[in-house]
Order: structure tokens, then C-alpha cells, then sequence
């Protein structure tokens, strides 16, 4: 009898129904019948010290000493377009979305064509200077 007929093999080399498929033990029927973890992920077994019982407020002033104070902006900031171009239009700047691009112009001569990451860091010079937070975060 050739592996094809036997009527236990699952069509992995004439495997039968009962051995190890991918790792995980099979029942007869063909599905898992569960995988089982290394003891080390159990909850069970992890020490006192791997739980932590920090508050919240422990847990936030850690985080603060390690990062700094989280940047805060005032209400209704945001990089929308429409938000940008209002922003800009109380400098004198008119800025337009074209093909992708920012224009940007303040009537003397030719709009400067600028990614959207230009756009922002020209936002964020006139942001600075009002003593507002910059919207671009500087790498540490």
C-alpha cells in the first residue's frame, strides 16, 4: 500500500494523524490540539519583582524625569492645511497646495515652491517667534 492510500496520512509524507504537525500536537480529527508555552511566559511563574506595582502618578513622574515635560499647544493647533494656511495668512504669506507641493508667496516676486516638511519648519520659525512650541520636535 503506497503513502496516497493510506487513509490516516494527512499528505505530509504519509504522517499519520496523531504526530507533531508545525510544533504543535494534533488530535485525531487533524486540529491543534493546543501549544504549549515555555514556562516562562506563564503569569504564574514570574517573580514579584516582574509585576510591577507602580501607581500612576509614580509611573508618569519617572517618565517625565527621563523625557522632560510632554510639548503642549494651544487649543485648536493643528497641521491641517486649511489650519496652516490661516496661520500663515496673518503673516502676509498666502500659501496654495499645487501638484503635491506647497506654494508659498508674501507678494514680492516668484511663490517658492516647498515640500511639506519646508512648510512646517517656515511655520515653526514664525511659531518661535511669537514663543509658541515648535510643531517639527528637534531629534535629541
Amino acid at each position: 500500500m503506497t503513502s496516497y492510500q493510506n487513509t490516516n496520512s494527512l499528505g505530509c509524507g504519509g504522517a499519520s494523524a496523531s504526530s507533531t504537525i508545525f510544533g504543535c500536537e494534533t488530535v485525531s480529527k487533524g486540529q491543534p490540539a493546543g501549544i504549549s508555552r515555555p514556562l516562562d511566559d506563564k503569569m504564574e511563574n514570574r517573580t514579584v519583582k516582574d509585576r510591577s506595582a507602580h501607581s500612576l502618578e509614580e509611573l508618569v513622574s519617572d517618565w517625565i524625569s527621563q523625557h522632560g515635560a510632554p510639548r503642549r499647544f494651544e487649543p485648536g493647533a493643528n497641521t491641517d492645511f486649511e489650519a496652516i494656511r490661516r496661520y500663515m495668512e496673518q503673516w502676509g504669506y498666502r500659501v496654495r497646495y499645487h501638484r503635491a507641493r506647497f506654494s508659498v508667496s508674501n507678494g514680492r516676486g516668484r511663490p517658492k515652491m516647498l515640500s511639506r516638511r519646508q512648510l512646517l519648519e517656515l511655520v515653526d520659525e514664525f511659531r518661535t517667534a511669537e514663543g509658541l512650541a515648535p510643531i517639527i520636535v528637534e531629534a535629541a
